[in-house]
């Protein structure tokens, strides 16, 4: 066992559902995937003592299929920006920026360019100008790559690979693994029940029944809960033919550094900025002195 699975996780847990437990198939209504993994943030003594309905939880993916979805599209974007600031280097140094600005096409800018070319005084000119409309080129097809990607529902990895530089890809991971967004939360695999490096999205607060949860926690197999739900016609029931699973849950002082930073995340208290005017004079009058 690694340090990290007995530090972070107490294993099979025993005793009523309560905070921190992680499962398998918990509902998740309204999505393409019915069913996900997912740990439990309803406070202990709310389920213990039945003060709430409901049940909320955040959803588990793991650290690859965030990468392929919403870390993917943010490392992307992030290119789309530094290609475009590229790109128009690349047309200020051939002159072009101006087509560029106004929006002229990129095949339109490159027949421009080669009508110069053609019209270059001498070979050591168009040598130059070579050069330039070939980087030029390879700009603008990357650029016409990595919005096409940016248009699909999903991203490959390997595609992501292909465009991402490995620096970039590599800087993304760690500090997704080092818990360096507000909206993400790291999870260490635990072999045989949490496969592979996961992620919580604090951000997707999702909820059940307080029921449906304790019905899962009453069976004992997937024929049991068969029979359940062809008592239950409620959507959680419905949106789960595979058995919920509690397979873990977050030992201290895991679980309260998820929930300081879930409610740092939703505790925050949102006030007027100072208008750059306003603050321009602080800075002005901090310069003069």
């Amino acid at each position: 066992m690694k340090w990290f699975e007995d530090a972070y996780y107490l294993r099979m847990p025993a005793g009523p559902p309560s905070q921190g437990d992680i499962w398998s198939g918990l509902p998740l209504l309204y999505h393409t995937t019915p069913q996900c993994s997912g740990v439990l943030i309803t406070p202990r003594c709310d389920l213990s003592h039945v003060k709430t309905p409901v049940v909320n939880y955040l959803p588990i993916v793991s650290a690859e299929i965030l990468l392929s979805s919403h870390g993917g599209f943010a490392l992307l974007e992030a290119e789309v920006h530094r290609s475009r600031e590229n790109l128009r280097q690349t047309a200020a140094s051939l002159q072009v920026s101006d087509l560029l600005d106004i929006g002229t096409s990129h095949d339109r800018i490159l027949d421009v360019l080669n009508r110069r070319l053609t019209d270059s005084p001498t070979e050591a000119a168009q040598e130059k100008l070579k050069t330039a409309l070939t980087n030029f080129m390879e700009i603008s097809s990357r650029l016409t790559k990595i919005e096409n990607l940016l248009g699909q529902s999903g991203l490959d990895l390997t595609q992501l690979r292909s465009i991402i530089r490995a620096k970039d890809f590599e800087t993304y991971q760690r500090d997704l693994f080092k818990n360096r967004f507000a909206e993400f939360h790291f999870l260490p695999p635990y072999e045989g029940f949490l496969q592979y490096p996961s992620v919580i999205l604090i951000r997707h607060v999702t909820t059940c029944i307080l029921e449906f949860i304790n019905c899962a926690h009453s069976t004992r197999s997937q024929r049991d809960w068969d029979e359940i739900r062809k008592n239950k016609s409620g959507a959680d029931f419905q949106a789960s033919s595979t058995r919920p699973e509690r397979l873990l849950r977050l030992k201290s002082p895991y679980l309260e550094a998820l929930m300081a930073r879930f409610s740092a995340l939703f505790g925050r208290v949102g006030t007027r900025d100072f208008e750059e005017s306003y603050l321009n004079a602080f800075v002005s009058a901090g310069a003069s002195s």
